[in-house]
């Protein structure tokens, strides 16, 4: 990757702004809900919905692309970073979801994707860890109502054959509603953490339960830490 390629990731990262060919960043659509019924391909090559993997726990959603030079594998270093640091166990508490916005890309490589950072999770308790973090492919159309219905707006360089993108988490409710968004490509485990329990319902506005909540961070770092 280039300097000048570099250089243009980390503004995007930091910024979530807009380029001169078009609009580049987050819109937030929070409150609003993504599309459960949008059609994509699991890392098997079986057709998912995106509702399949909506049922009793919040979803951390993110967008990449597999082949992306350098942003989207610090976005998702950052969130495994992020996740083997929360009291949350994701297939037990939380649904994690990696989409390619890129329809070109195949399942093949998205299951290469995901045995890197499954293997590099290592807090499954699960038997079949595969469908606590799923990554998935799609076609264009339905790349496109994911991407709008969560305000992600890229665009294509062909010059360059790459995309100009943003970087950031998307937190959503059981229902599919958006609930929270984290801009760049590093996630404060405690900041997550309370996003993922207000997205499940949990109260964290009062001074009883912060207290507690806080009790419960101090004890996870005890644990962690031993």
């Amino acid at each position: 990757m280039t300097r000048r390629t570099l250089g243009i990731c980390v503004l995007l990262a930091a910024t979530g702004g807009a380029a001169a060919a078009g609009l580049i960043g987050w819109v937030p659509q929070t409150g609003a809900a993504i599309p459960l019924d949008a059609t994509f391909h699991d890392e098997t090559g079986r057709t998912v919905r995106l509702g399949d993997y909506f049922n009793t726990r919040p979803v951390i959603l993110n967008l990449v692309y597999f082949q992306c030079p350098g942003l989207c594998g610090q976005e998702l270093t950052g969130l495994l970073s992020a996740l083997r640091a929360i009291p949350l166990e994701a297939g037990k508490d939380v649904q994690v979801i990696t989409v390619s916005f890129d329809p070109r890309e195949q399942p093949v490589l998205a299951a290469s994707k995901k045995r890197f950072y499954i293997d590099r999770y290592k807090r499954f308790k699960r038997e079949d860890p595969g469908a606590s973090w799923v990554f998935l492919t799609g076609d264009q159309a339905n790349v496109r109502r994911l991407a709008d219905a969560v305000g992600f707006h890229y665009t294509y360089d062909k010059e360059t054959d790459q995309f100009n993108h943003p970087a950031g988490l998307v937190i959503l409710a059981p229902d599919g509603r958006i609930s929270r968004y984290f801009n760049g490509i590093e996630y404060p485990p405690r900041d997550l953490w309370l996003a993922l329990l207000e997205a499940s319902g949990h109260s964290i506005q009062s001074a009883m339960a912060r207290f507690w909540l806080h009790l419960r961070w101090l004890g996870f770092q005890i644990q962690s830490d031993n």
